[in-house]
This record gives C-alpha cells, sequence and structure tokens, in this order.
C-alpha cells in the first residue's frame, strides 16, 4: 500500500509488516482472485500473494506444479505454497519472507 502511494522503497519495506486487509475489512478490490479447477476457499497472507501470482498460486493448488496430490490434502497444498513464496520472496529479496500463511478449505458432502 506504501509503494503504491508513493513512499520510497526504504519506508515501504519498514511498512510490510502492517496489516492491511483482514478478513473483516477485505472487498473485491482488494483481494486477489485465482481461478482453480477445485473447489476450494483459499485464505492467503500477503507472504504468499504478493510474491505470487494468482496464476502461479492457481497451478499450485491445481497441482500443476505439485504432480499428483491429492485434493483431499489440503496441508500438502498449503505447505507448497508457503514453500514456493518464501522462496521466491527470497530470490526477489522485495517482498518479507517471513509472513506467508495460507488456509485451504475443500468443502465436503456429508
Amino acid at each position: 500500500m506504501a509503494r503504491r502511494a508513493g513512499a520510497s522503497e526504504t519506508t515501504a519495506t519498514d511498512l510490510d509488516h502492517i496489516i492491511r486487509t483482514g478478513l473483516s475489512t477485505a472487498t473485491p478490490g482488494t483481494v486477489q482472485d485465482a481461478s482453480t479447477s477445485l473447489p476450494v476457499l483459499l485464505l492467503t497472507s500477503d507472504g504468499i500473494h504478493d510474491a505470487l501470482s494468482a496464476d502461479q498460486i492457481a497451478d499450485i493448488v491445481d497441482n500443476g506444479q505439485l504432480g499428483a496430490i491429492s485434493p483431499a490434502d489440503p496441508q500438502t497444498i498449503v505447505d507448497a505454497l508457503v514453500d514456493e513464496a518464501v522462496q521466491t520472496a527470497r530470490r526477489r529479496r522485495t517482498v518479507a519472507a517471513d509472513n506467508a500463511t495460507a488456509v485451504l478449505m475443500i468443502p465436503t458432502l456429508l
């Protein structure tokens, strides 16, 4: 947010840890949207969605980068998202690599 407002990179980096949007304040304009072929709900922190594009996130959820991981194993999928985001952040050195969080919910029929 600071970068979009024109702050210097130093100032923006100092503010990267601040929570800008939560579930109570999220709007379609502040939330990144990714399409997937699976019926899932994925919530991510900026450590994920600032490091990875919507297409990269969808590829990981859709097993494009994971091989044959069962969609019934959400922990494996979120672990892969976090790992990829942290590695990408460290390579780029542009986003914090310590705040990557993902929650994946897969609804089931009872």
